[in-house]
């Protein structure tokens, strides 16, 4: 009685799950096909952010007791990690973190681990993509005095912190990531240009710089010790307000902000008559100070007050050379010259 009020015959009853098992068949069927096209946009839109990753280029070289790591990067590099894998102890020795302020070529100096050991880089780059890189395997021979795998130098002693020091050195990565001194700015006029001299105890890493509201230009040039960046840069005319941030390889900030006056120094004008150089200075405002050096001896003239000065030089037989500072108040104006006696 049941069986006939359901499905009234035994073939209706075939019939219908015959549908109804075609039904979920289909469902299970569309399911599947988006399941796996979003499986293949999510590849695809992953593939694509990859390949707009420019991977920066890292070369390694070996030099007496040093490791030199060299990055380029187009996106530019912000911070360079690196640590030193000990194999024989298993153990990770201690990260090291190096700031460059998006500078497109950063070179990283290492200090040589005794036996074989691997090296660990890490690389942030402007965009802001971290970049992994696989370990790489450095064997340093202290007995034979020679790094194997290329290079050359002399082999030293391990510590604990992944780097290596002798009694008379100090190990100046140790020293960087305790280092809590800020760098020192030191800034000069000089005919609408301003020279800028940032120095840092132990290492500098870059300076930024920009006038009023623009963009902010970066300096990466070192000196040789590195602890040195220097930038000379033009005066915008008028009231401007200049910004300056100077840091270290450990991130530690100075930051200074000066109001200067676009303007031009003194203007000079040198020339040869009867035997002698005459020189000319003039200013809208008045002369302050000259000093010159003529070859070789060095003279200055204060307390001028003038908007004009001029004076004769007497020459001599041969080469003759002038090195020349004309001031108004701070702001200078330079003159190098040589002529020679007829």
């Amino acid at each position: 009685m049941n069986q006939i009020l359901m499905f009234r015959t035994a073939d209706d009853s075939k019939e219908q799950l015959k549908k109804v098992v075609k039904f979920f068949s289909v469902c299970i069927i569309i399911f599947g096909i988006v399941f796996i096209v979003e499986g293949v946009l999510g590849y695809l839109k992953l593939k694509d952010n990859r390949a707009q990753i420019n991977l920066p280029e890292i070369t390694v070289n070996r030099a007496d007791k040093t490791t030199k790591v060299n990055v380029k990067s187009n996106d530019g590099i912000s911070t360079v990690k690196y640590y030193w894998k000990i194999l024989e102890e298993n153990k990770k020795g201690k990260l090291t973190e190096m700031h460059f302020g998006g500078t497109t070529e950063a070179t990283v100096e290492i200090n040589a681990l005794n036996g074989t050991n691997d090296l660990y880089i890490e690389v942030l780059d402007g965009k802001g993509n971290i970049i992994k890189y696989e370990p790489i395997t450095i064997t340093y021979n202290t007995n034979a005095g020679q790094p194997e795998n290329g290079g050359s130098g002399s082999g030293t002693e391990e510590n604990n912190g992944g780097a290596t020091n002798t009694p008379s050195e100090q190990n100046w990565e140790e020293a960087v990531a305790n280092d809590k001194t800020k760098p020192t700015v030191k800034l000069e006029a000089n005919s609408g240009k301003i020279d800028i001299t940032a120095t840092d105890n132990l290492k500098m890493s870059y300076i930024k710089y920009k006038w009023n509201d623009e963009e902010e230009n970066t300096v990466t040039g070192l000196s040789d010790d590195e602890k040195t960046v220097s930038a000379t840069i033009d005066v915008p005319e008028g009231e401007n307000k200049l910004t300056i941030i100077a840091i270290d390889r450990a991130g530690n900030e100075e930051r200074i902000e000066k109001d200067i006056k676009g303007v031009k120094g003194p203007s000079i004008r040198v020339v040869k008559e009867n035997g002698q150089i005459v020189v000319n200075i003039s200013d809208d405002d008045k002369i302050t100070k000259i000093i010159y050096n003529y070859n070789g001896e060095e003279k200055t003239i204060e307390d001028i007050n003038e908007k004009t000065y001029e004076f004769r030089l007497d020459m001599i037989d041969g080469t003759n050379y002038i090195l020349l500072e004309a001031y108004r108040d701070e702001v200078k104006s330079v003159y190098k010259g040589r002529t020679v006696k007829e």
